[in-house]
């Protein structure tokens, strides 16, 4: 029996978006499974570090599914991701001023020194990274990049080392004061608008390809984690 091309591929196209749907639900499922996960874990991690009373237990768990609540409908709400991402950084500072609204004074130092050293363990796994180094480390390297692939002149390579050291301070200063990843996309908008501004244009298009392959190469990575 001949099969119409056209019906079969339309049956092989129904048949992948059901799977992709159901790998989708099993992966939501998960994550919604780990997130409860993670927030008992955290209950109990500071239950026994900050020595938590029973009250400040069953508040702190109000808190954490208040708070689950919101991040979830904020998630279905989004109307893109960096807007969702904002969003969720606004949450996570309310809650993280919740949680401190419960602790006394001998507890609230024991969990700043927490976000602190949980902070650091995060710098020591990025040092190994794109961002190993200073932020005028960086910055210099940036520069050499751009010089040996755009082929900079000597004033331009100035002022693109000038604009680089500019925003890696402006970057520190966003960073240590725990500023959301809408204001850091902010910033590298800024720069790049400036660097641009210094080149000829036959070295924009290069070093817009050179930010196409990047994120290119960023893509493939995350793929291939999945």
């Amino acid at each position: 029996m001949k099969v119409n091309s056209k019906f079969f591929a339309l049956c092989l196209m129904v048949l992948f978006s059901i799977n992709l749907m159901t790998a989708q639900t099993s992966t939501d499922k998960s994550k919604c499974k780990n997130s409860g996960e993670r927030s008992e874990r955290q209950l109990e991690k500071m239950k026994a570090e900050l020595g938590l009373t029973e009250t400040q237990v069953s508040q702190l768990t109000a808190i954490n599914t208040e708070y689950a609540a919101k991040m979830k409908a904020a998630k279905e709400a989004a109307t893109d991701k960096e807007a969702n991402r904002a969003t969720c950084n606004n949450l996570r500072t309310e809650k993280t001023a919740a949680v401190k609204g419960i602790l006394n004074t001998e507890q609230l130092a024991k969990f700043e020194t927490i976000k602190s050293e949980h902070k650091g363990k995060r710098g020591k796994k990025g040092a190994h990274g794109k961002n190993a180094g200073t932020p005028e480390e960086r910055a210099q390297k940036h520069t050499a990049r751009l010089t040996e692939k755009l082929s900079l002149s000597e004033a331009q390579a100035t002022r693109v080392a000038a604009i680089n050291l500019e925003y890696a301070a402006k970057k520190k200063a966003a960073k240590d004061a725990d500023t959301d990843r809408e204001a850091f996309k902010n910033l590298r908008t800024e720069q790049h608008t400036a660097i641009k501004a210094v080149l000829t244009a036959e070295q924009v298009t290069a070093y817009e390809d050179m930010k196409g392959d990047r994120k290119g190469k960023k893509g493939k990575g995350r793929n291939r984690k999945g």
